[in-house]
């Protein structure tokens, strides 16, 4: 039997080396990024995006200089906003 509070627990438990490491490294931006669609073998190569077009947000975010935004979500190199 699916177990939610079991879920919760492990998922908090797993964001505790995340926030111990970015108050550790303040400078340190965490974000998220879906790239989008992409044309790979999961997805049997139906995606609109090619590879390297999927690639291209995650490498955006990791070339993010000292200051650029954090604690946020990106989907196809779209900020979108955000709670967390």
């Amino acid at each position: 039997m699916f177990d939610p509070d079991a879920v919760d627990e492990e998922g908090e438990l797993m964001s505790i080396p995340i926030l111990d490491c970015w108050q550790k490294l303040p400078n340190m931006l965490i974000n998220c990024v879906h790239p989008g669609y992409t044309q790979t073998e999961l997805t049997s190569k139906t995606g609109p995006l090619t590879p390297e077009e999927g690639a291209r947000a995650p490498v955006m975010l990791a070339l993010l200089p000292d200051g650029g935004p954090s604690g946020t979500y990106f989907l196809e190199m779209q900020h979108q906003l955000s709670t967390f």
